[in-house]
C-alpha cells in the first residue's frame, strides 16, 4: 500500500512539473537597470494603482506570450520615439535611455527568435 502511495506522489509531482514548466522556460526576468528606469520614469502613471492607459508595468512580466510581447515592444517603441514619458513629465537621462533601449531591446530579440524557431 505504501508503494502505491508513493507511486501515486511522484506521478502527481511529474504532472504539475510538465504542466508548468513551459512557463517557468518561456519567463525572462527584468534587470535592475530595467526596474530601476521604470521605477524612475513610469511607474508614477503606469502602475497597479493608476494604470493610465490600462497599462500596469508593474505587474507586466516580459514573456514569449504574445499579449506581453506585443506590450513590450509598444513600451519600446514609446520610450525610442521620446513619446514616453510625456513632454510633461521630466525627461529621463539621456544614458540611462538608451541603456534601458538597448536592454530591452536584446532581451525582445531574444524572446522573438525564440519564437520563431519554435513556430517555424
Amino acid at each position: 500500500m505504501a508503494y502505491k502511495i508513493d507511486s501515486v506522489r511522484k506521478l502527481v509531482a511529474l504532472v504539475c512539473l510538465v504542466a508548468f514548466l513551459p512557463s517557468w522556460l518561456n519567463a525572462y526576468e527584468l534587470t535592475e537597470s530595467h526596474s530601476s528606469f521604470l521605477k524612475t520614469n513610469c511607474f508614477q502613471c503606469h502602475d497597479s494603482t493608476t494604470k493610465e492607459g490600462g497599462l500596469d508595468l508593474t505587474s507586466l512580466k516580459l514573456s514569449d506570450e504574445e499579449a506581453s510581447f506585443d506590450q513590450w515592444v509598444h513600451v519600446f517603441d514609446r520610450v525610442r520615439t521620446g513619446e514616453m514619458p510625456p513632454a510633461s513629465e521630466a525627461r529621463p537621462d539621456s544614458t540611462a535611455q538608451k541603456a534601458f533601449l538597448d536592454q530591452l531591446s536584446t532581451e525582445l530579440t531574444s524572446i522573438e527568435k525564440t519564437r520563431l524557431a519554435d513556430t517555424g
